[in-house]
């Protein structure tokens, strides 16, 4: 299991990714988290440790897998 948290986002507390669920917990609702489940669980980790390398929005990071449905909310 890998945790992020130690980055800048207005929108995102942490990020942890175990195996193929990832947990995010937003900072509009710090009493809830929200578990994904992605099938390319290495891909997003990639792309998310080179977006908080390069300061870019993970918050924006986030909502584009979301919307491209790299992560599905596990409900």
């Amino acid at each position: 299991m890998t945790i992020y948290e130690n980055f800048e986002s207005t929108a995102i507390r942490f990020v942890k990714v175990s195996e193929n669920l990832v947990t995010i917990r937003w900072r509009g609702n710090i009493d809830k988290d929200y578990t994904y489940i992605t099938s390319k669980p290495k891909e997003f980790q990639q792309k998310l440790a080179k977006t908080i390398a390069n300061s870019e929005s993970v918050g924006k990071y986030i909502n584009k897998t979301i919307k491209e449905q790299v992560i599905i909310e596990n409900k």
